[in-house]
């Protein structure tokens, strides 16, 4: 602590940065962080952080792990990197469903619930019954209306999109806010078989180049599925505005969020290369890039190996475009049955 080394603090205050701080033709580094003093709540704390250093060193001087149980506390305040060593090996199958939230895993496990036969039904919503019903009875859960809805009918699509979706800490065009969610690029996946990948050219606004390519292929009355998260949403929304008035394109994710469509052999519901190997569709396969990764990869390539870098980021896109059509086709199978 700065006050028992015997120096005088005036004040303490945190940086962080002004969510809504819109970027203009350069940065105003006064408007991008905003201060905060937060002298009088640490003051109010300083007896506590006292004991948490006495407690922190009592820790360390153990010849082995504290006997704590695993819990909420593993994540909060933030995840404990410990936790590979001391999960391990814990028999906790209430953590391996993907279709229950973090929170709620958490809440039972902290209450000694860590089995799905052990949950009492009368906590559980309608979405959390389809998950465990699924898992107890070993058999899929399938809403052939809501999916039919969702889908648009029976058919198949013209086309399978991947969105490429990057967020800048440091907003780099006009208008642009901290870690606001920006398209890229994007793989497309014909239904006659025919791949083409879009990449943005460095420097370029996005939004500009993949708002075009898009309009393009709405004027052609053609529909498309992608799977994407509220982060591709939100940057579709202010990429293509127009969009949200037209059926050009779907976004297919709410049937898995939504447990429209729930396989008890599921690894997530939000990752839908995840999906398709977990339920067997195909089999694991190597080459895919994570979501944060691409986006980590297209604004680091290095020149001089530019192409090779973004030939990899077409490649993982593509695989998931593949894994969209494989998932649609398995769908549109099982509400025609």
């Amino acid at each position: 602590m700065i006050a028992g080394s015997g120096l005088h603090l005036e004040t303490i205050s945190i940086i962080y940065l002004n969510a809504a701080y819109s970027f203009k033709s350069q940065l105003d580094i006064n408007q991008y962080f905003q201060t905060i003093d937060v002298t009088r709540e640490v003051v109010k704390k300083q007896d506590w952080v006292i004991e948490q250093i006495v407690a922190s060193k009592e820790a360390l001087e153990l010849k082995k792990s504290p006997a704590i149980s695993a819990g909420s506390r593993c994540y909060q305040p933030y995840p404990c990197d410990f936790r590979g060593h001391c999960w391990k090996n814990l028999n906790y199958p209430i953590v391996e469903i993907p279709g229950l939230s973090l929170h709620r895993k958490l809440d039972f496990i902290d209450r000694g619930i860590v089995d799905i036969t052990e949950i009492p039904y009368p906590e559980l919503t309608k979405t959390d019954i389809k998950v465990i019903e699924a898992h107890k009875s070993g058999n899929e859960f399938i809403d052939k209306e809501k999916i039919r809805s969702i889908l648009g009918g029976d058919s198949q699509p013209d086309f399978y999109l991947k969105f490429m979706v990057m967020r800048l800490a440091l907003p780099a065009f006009e208008g642009m806010k901290p870690y606001e969610p920006l398209i890229f690029g994007f793989s497309l996946l014909r239904t006659t078989g025919e791949t083409e990948s879009y990449l943005t050219p460095p420097g370029s606004y996005p939004g500009n180049y993949i708002s075009e390519i898009l309009q393009r292929m709405k004027d052609e009355d053609q529909r498309g599925f992608y799977f994407g998260d509220d982060t591709v949403e939100q940057a579709l929304a202010r990429m293509f505005p127009d969009e949200a008035e037209s059926h050009f394109l779907t976004n297919i994710s709410g049937i898995f969020s939504g447990v429209h469509y729930y396989n008890p052999s599921q690894t997530s519901i939000d990752n839908i290369d995840l999906i398709v190997e977990s339920i067997g569709l195909i089999q694991a396969r190597t080459g895919v890039i994570s979501d944060v990764m691409t986006g980590v990869n297209y604004l680091k390539a290095d020149p001089e190996i530019q192409v090779h870098d973004f030939e990899a980021i077409k490649k993982s896109a593509a695989i998931s475009t593949e894994s969209l059509k494989l998932i649609v086709e398995y769908l549109i199978q099982k509400i025609r049955n």
